[in-house]
């Protein structure tokens, strides 16, 4: 599996593809939450999260989300219309599949084991992450899982 992070900052505003950055201010508005950064899952076997029935082209796509106290990360499954919420993952804590995600048979699954690797490999570097400056240097820079929220503009 490879992660992607699809976020840059310019001119203190988050932006990035257009998809990916509507499905995301739609779910945290529907949640009052502000989305922090959004990254793409590239899969080892391009079937997953792929419709059962045909060649999507579906992306999986986590955003990060939360305070310094709760920082969560989101996987949803991005249908072009719509979206799939998968999972919640509360950093040092748990994670929570939604029922959405496991009632759903339109979709190929994969092992709930990788997901949660996913989840581990975005807590491990946050780079992955975390929104890159206009300058391609990584916004909160001490250290890869020491940072503060940069704070974000409109978005």
């Amino acid at each position: 599996m490879r992660l992607q992070n699809l976020c840059t900052i310019e001119d203190d505003t988050l932006s990035g593809p257009m998809s990916p950055i509507l499905l995301m201010q739609e779910a945290t508005r529907q949640m009052d939450d502000k989305y922090r950064g959004i990254c793409r899952v590239h899969w080892d076997d391009d079937r997953y999260m792929q419709l059962v029935d045909e060649d999507s082209g579906l992306d999986t796509v986590i955003y990060l989300s939360g305070s310094d106290e709760n920082i969560r990360l989101s996987m949803f499954v991005d249908t072009g219309i719509g979206a799939v919420p998968v999972a919640i993952h509360f950093i040092g804590d748990e994670t929570i599949f939604t029922p959405v995600y496991t009632d759903d048979t339109t979709l190929i699954h994969p092992p709930e084991q990788d997901i949660l690797n996913v989840f581990k490999s975005v807590s491990d570097d946050m780079s992955v992450i975390i929104p890159i400056q206009q300058d391609h240097t990584l916004s909160e820079k001490k250290h890869k899982n020491d940072f503060r929220w940069y704070p974000f503009g409109k978005h």
